[in-house]
């Protein structure tokens, strides 16, 4: 994902918790 479609994707309920998602994915080893 861009980081212009994760700005756009951020101002919905669903992009937050999709972009919340990913960052826990990312934090696991």
């Amino acid at each position: 994902m861009t980081e212009h479609a994760r700005t756009i994707m951020a101002g919905t309920p669903a992009g937050i918790a999709r972009i919340a998602a990913e960052h826990e994915l990312e934090k696991s080893p």
